[in-house]
């Protein structure tokens, strides 16, 4: 995995594939949720996954919002030169990829959210 810097923590992402970009926001439990079906994806997109803040040895701040969440997606997307992505969650990754959309639409080309869940 590739290392960079967003919003005073150090993230972990990893890129695969060609195609039209599409970011994965993975759930609250377990952060490589995505990786059985990421390969397959890889063959029609360019899969862009990475543990979010407090999981797979990223620190968490001590209170961060969702906004805090999908500001770290949309550094990791400044970081890649990408303008705008499709953008995938699943639970608690489909409320940050949700908000995504909200604070910067632009960036969000398309949603797929799995399993949202209520916070």
């Amino acid at each position: 995995m590739e290392t960079f810097s967003a919003n005073g923590i150090e993230l972990k992402y990893q890129v695969r594939g060609n195609g039209e970009p599409l970011l994965l926001i993975h759930g609250g439990m377990i952060a490589d949720s995505f990786e059985p079906i990421a390969d397959t994806l890889a063959a029609s997109y360019r899969v862009i996954t990475y543990p979010r803040r407090g999981y797979r040895g990223t620190p968490p701040h001590e209170v961060y919002t969702m906004s805090d969440v999908a500001a770290d997606a949309i550094a990791l997307l400044d970081h890649l030169g990408i303008a705008a992505a499709h953008v995938g969650g699943h639970s608690i990754g489909a409320m940050a990829a949700l908000q995504l959309a909200l604070d910067a639409p632009r960036r969000a080309h398309t949603l797929a959210l799995l399993e949202p869940c209520v916070i």
